[in-house]
C-alpha cells in the first residue's frame, strides 16, 4: 500500500473500476510470523508443514514446500533399513531443509518490505521452491548453491 493504480491497471485493464475504488480505500496491512524449529526431527519423529516451517504467503510456496519436504520424507523413511530411521530422518533434513529455509527468509523478506506490490517478482530466487523437483536424483547439486 498505496496501490499503484497505474501498474495494476496496465496489468488488468478489465479490473481497472475494482481497482480505482481499492486505491481510494484506506487500507490495512497485518503482519505476518515464520515458524522456524531448531530442528524438524527427534528420533523416529519428524515435522513438516506448518508445524515445522510455517511462513507469510508472498511468495505463495508454503504449500508447495510442505509437500515438496512430504514427499522426501516419505522416499528417505522408506527406504531406511530397520533401526536406520533415526539417523534417515537427520539426514533427510540436512539435505531438503536449505531450500525451505531459503523460501522462508525469501517470503518474510517480500512480507516485510512490501517489495511485490511493485509488480511481478516471481524471478530468480523467488522462484526457487517453485522450481525444485523433489524427485530429481540430482536436485541437491543444483540448488547447493
Amino acid at each position: 500500500m498505496p496501490i499503484d493504480l497505474e501498474l495494476w491497471t496496465s496489468v488488468f485493464p478489465q479490473l481497472a473500476p475494482v481497482l480505482e475504488v481499492a486505491a481510494e480505500t484506506p487500507g490495512r496491512y497485518y503482519g505476518y510470523q515464520t515458524t522456524r524449529l531448531d530442528y524438524w526431527t527427534d528420533g523416529k519423529v519428524a515435522l513438516i508443514g506448518d508445524a515445522a516451517h510455517a511462513m507469510c504467503p508472498a511468495l505463495a510456496q508454503g504449500a508447495g514446500c510442505s509437500m515438496q519436504n512430504a514427499w522426501t520424507l516419505a522416499v528417505a523413511a522408506t527406504a531406511a533399513a530397520d533401526g536406520e530411521l533415526p539417523d534417515a530422518l537427520k539426514e533427510w533434513e540436512r539435505l531438503e531443509r536449505p531450500v525451505t529455509d531459503r523460501t522462508q527468509d525469501k517470503s518474510q523478506w517480500y512480507a516485510d518490505t512490501r517489495e511485490m506490490a511493485k509488480g511481478n517478482q516471481f524471478t530468480g530466487d523467488s522462484v526457487e521452491a517453485a522450481l525444485y523437483n523433489p524427485t530429481d536424483p540430482n536436485r541437491h547439486e543444483v540448488h547447493a548453491a
